[in-house]
């Protein structure tokens, strides 16, 4: 928005009737705008929403003839092609193929384990792409998995599902990964399914081993990637992937030396999300002992969400060496730390309130030693508590009380510090 606000005070007398368009708050000054500036705003519109992207551009493109020309001129407004389980046709994303021109495209597919009747599946919908010869403009790719993944992935081995989804040409060998070389792979799991047993992570970590980092390898140009669990890396194989810059994994229950060999595939590595949950004093089995520098990193961002109280000798004995590395060169970090409780709201407040909620334990492993974050000069540092769906305390009851001791002797070079 402050482009649009930037650009459009060169043609609007008051720029502000731009912010006030955006907020729909007159039709009016919408059709005031320059040709350009209104062209911009669709795109933001679809940036601000991405999964209703495109009918938000042909919603704005029926408010006016004029509207609607801008519309249809602006090829990247057409270039997200999303397929859920709800799809029962391939109509509009034909529609958006022909309207995008030769913009680079954003592909989000959905692989589901129901059969249901009249509705396009993912193989339907790849398929698609293939034909019309798309597959080499397809810049991000977003795949989301709806799956039972709290009874593991036991579909996998039905016939059906072989034949219609996961399992299918597209995504099991790897023929559309093979073909395609995204700058941005996101690999999601559906909300409703967010509990992933040790089985379904088995399952999945050899999935995504076997679909994404075998194709990356040989010839991806990926700039980023997120992934829900951490892939299977095999012995024979060299995953080294030298364009990627970003990464995100989301990790359940412990953090293994798997994390480590994984970091390790990425030897450009710039930024690192880690967003992890944690049961119990588990969570760091299996670590290396000695500390392994990844000097690339520049940028880090760690959301770690705790399941347990501090009372529990579980969390006072444990220690959170977070994959054990060192980043030399780290310049700026974002940390959430949070305590996430199952007692109901009723007396909620006297449980938050009975004792201090005690982030230092964490917070002296997160930071054991002046080395690991040597030239670590901006750090931000959110404290939270919330129940077990992320609602902070402070919008159910008063606010908790929060201890932390901050070891700042353990970072040197820190310049910029906010909580």
């Amino acid at each position: 928005m402050d482009e649009i606000l930037s650009r459009g005070s060169q043609n609007v007398s008051d720029p502000s009737r731009a912010l006030a368009v955006w907020h729909g708050r007159t039709t009016l000054g919408l059709l005031s705008l320059p040709n350009e500036l209104l062209s911009m705003c669709f795109e933001h519109a679809i940036d601000e929403d991405f999964e209703d992207g495109p009918f938000v551009a042909l919603r704005l493109s029926h408010i006016s003839s004029r509207c609607r020309a801008i519309a249809l001129g602006n090829t990247k407004i057409w270039a997200t092609l999303h397929h859920d389980t709800s799809m029962c046709s391939l109509d509009f994303t034909e529609a958006c193929i022909s309207r995008s021109g030769r913009s680079p495209l954003t592909v989000a597919v959905t692989f589901s384990d129901k059969k249901l009747s009249n509705r396009i599946t993912a193989t339907q919908f790849l398929e698609l792409l293939e034909e019309r010869n798309i597959l080499a403009r397809c810049r991000r790719v977003i795949v989301i998995l709806s799956c039972n993944l709290k009874n593991g992935l036991e579909e996998f081995d039905q016939p059906i599902f072989i034949q219609e989804e996961i399992g299918s040409k597209h995504f099991g060998s790897c023929v559309f990964f093979s073909n395609v070389t995204p700058d941005y792979v996101d690999v999601r799991i559906d909300q409703d399914h967010w509990e992933v047993s040790d089985t379904a992570e088995l399952q999945l970590s050899l999935l995504l081993g076997e679909t994404f980092l075998d194709s990356m390898a040989e010839r991806c140009q990926l700039k980023h990637l997120t992934v829900p669990a951490l892939p299977t890396l095999f012995d024979d194989a060299d995953y080294l992937v030298h364009s990627l810059s970003s990464l995100h994994f989301v990790l359940e229950h412990k953090l293994d030396v798997s994390a480590v060999a994984f970091l390790a595939c990425f030897p450009a590595l710039q930024d690192l999300e880690v967003t992890l949950t944690v049961y119990g004093v588990d969570t760091t089995s299996n670590l290396f002992q000695e500390h392994l520098p990844f000097p690339s990193i520049c940028n880090l961002r760690f959301r770690l969400h705790l399941l347990f109280e501090p009372e529990d000798e579980e969390y006072v004995e444990s220690h959170f060496e977070l994959i054990n590395c060192i980043f030399p060169n780290a310049f700026n970090m974002d940390l959430l730390l949070e305590f996430r409780t199952d007692i109901p709201y009723q007396g909620f407040q006297e449980y938050v309130l009975r004792s201090e909620w005690d982030f230092t334990p964490l917070l002296d492993s997160l930071f054991p030693h002046k080395h690991r974050y040597a030239s670590l000069e901006n750090l931000s540092v959110t404290f939270k508590v919330a129940d077990l769906a992320g609602v902070p305390a402070i919008e159910i009851r008063d606010s908790p009380v929060g201890a932390a001791v901050f070891p700042l002797r353990n970072l040197p070079s820190l310049k910029n510090f906010e909580v």
